[in-house]
């Protein structure tokens, strides 16, 4: 619910999903939570070490930013909060 004050917020909001985190997990939502929507998705990979994690949020931020029409760095990313006990490790 964290995401959803945030977006309320005005700010995008983009998940990074974990390791191993199964996509029935992903499913688990709050229904406060059922209308909040994603900037972008990242699938943390087996073998990426921080650096290739960061490679791909900043893409998938420049992606979304060309999607609408603006210039790659029209995102910036300001934080990185877990949403749940699987993400503290990433956070």
């Amino acid at each position: 619910m964290v995401a959803q004050e945030i977006s309320k917020r005005g700010y995008q909001i983009m998940a990074i999903w974990t390791k191993s985190f199964s996509d029935e997990m992903k499913t688990h939502v709050p229904v406060s939570c059922k209308d909040l929507t994603y900037l972008a998705q990242v699938q943390d990979v087996e073998g990426w070490n921080l650096k290739d994690l960061e490679k791909a949020v900043k893409e998938a931020a420049a992606s979304a930013a060309i999607k609408i029409g603006k210039n790659r760095d029209f995102y910036t990313i300001v934080g990185c909060i877990a949403g749940g006990e699987a993400g503290v490790d990433m956070a």
